[in-house]
């Protein structure tokens, strides 16, 4: 698996601090906590905990910024009627993408797909399928994120990140894993440099106008956030039964107390095949639901 070493930056002051700008800043005051430290040892202050700082902000990303992104909408087992209406918003916004069903012509180099599915899950509940696959290439990990906080942003139910859509398999050390690849991700090509996500809607979703909204502020977080912020970040991972929450928090360069508060997790030593997202997302606010992230149309127009 791919590991990347990162110091769970904070955002202090403003939205517009780089990811490496916040490294910076934050090994400068390590250093001298490391030096007043050896200065007044003999000091015990009380342990002061870190609480993430989510700064929602109102943003406009210019649309020839986001029709750049050779955008795919792919209906996989959706309502032919309900995903035309949501391709016809879209298109009336001004958005520009390729259309496709069953996942067929997705498997294009350098792409975002985002496949809309109303049929895999029933009851209400909403999922965002992320990539089964940890060392898959893309930024589809930042896209799913994204996707949820936009859908949320325009109304949609919160909606649960799945890293591979709900199934059984058994691995090579025959543990039995709940969480296997969806359609879109076993269709791309592993070495392409394409984001993808599947959107799975629940049946109280049936606003196509809500959903098209969701996805174009998805898009413009996305476009912000591969823009914005060191890439080389990993934000979800998905766990095997059994992996240690330690080795996790260790490959997000995470305390297992932050690692387990950003998941909901109980103070325990192993995971089961799970999704686990980065604590330093809950910092960045381009996954912010409450931020607003606008496609700036022509004629100034904002939708």
């Amino acid at each position: 698996m791919k590991i990347h070493y990162i110091n769970n930056p904070y955002l202090e002051e403003h939205q517009n601090l780089s990811m490496k700008q916040i490294s910076k800043t934050g090994a400068l005051i390590a250093a001298a906590l490391v030096a007043g430290n050896l200065l007044l040892s003999s000091i015990h202050a009380a342990p002061v905990e870190k609480v993430p700082i989510s700064i929602p902000v109102i943003l406009n990303v210019p649309s020839e910024s986001i029709n750049s992104m050779n955008i795919i909408i792919n209906d996989d087992q959706c309502s032919d009627s309900f995903f035309q209406e949501v391709c016809s918003e879209l298109q009336k916004d001004g958005l520009v993408f390729e259309v496709t069903s069953n996942n067929q012509n997705i498997n294009q180099d350098n792409h975002v797909v985002i496949t809309i599915d109303q049929q895999y899950h029933s009851g209400t509940s909403n999922y965002i399928f992320s990539p089964f696959d940890n060392t898959r290439l893309g930024e589809s990990d930042s896209l799913a994120l994204a996707m949820k906080a936009g859908l949320e942003e325009c109304g949609l139910k919160e909606g649960e990140i799945v890293s591979g859509r709900i199934g059984y398999r058994t691995d090579e050390n025959g543990n039995v894993q709940h969480q296997v690849p969806t359609p879109t991700e076993e269709a791309i090509n592993p070495n392409y440099d394409t984001s993808f996500v599947t959107i799975s809607l629940g049946t109280d979703c049936n606003d196509p106008v809500m959903v098209a909204k969701g996805i174009e502020s998805g898009l413009s977080r996305q476009k912000y956030y591969l823009e914005h912020y060191d890439l080389q970040t990993d934000l979800l991972y998905r766990s095997d039964y059994g992996e240690s929450v330690q080795v996790v928090a260790d490959y997000f360069g995470s305390s297992v107390r932050d690692l387990n508060r950003m998941n909901n997790l109980r103070d325990e030593d192993t995971l089961r095949s799970q999704t686990i997202i980065n604590p330093s997302v809950s910092s960045i606010p381009t996954f912010n639901k409450d931020s607003q992230f606008l496609i700036q149309f022509e004629a100034n127009k904002t939708y």
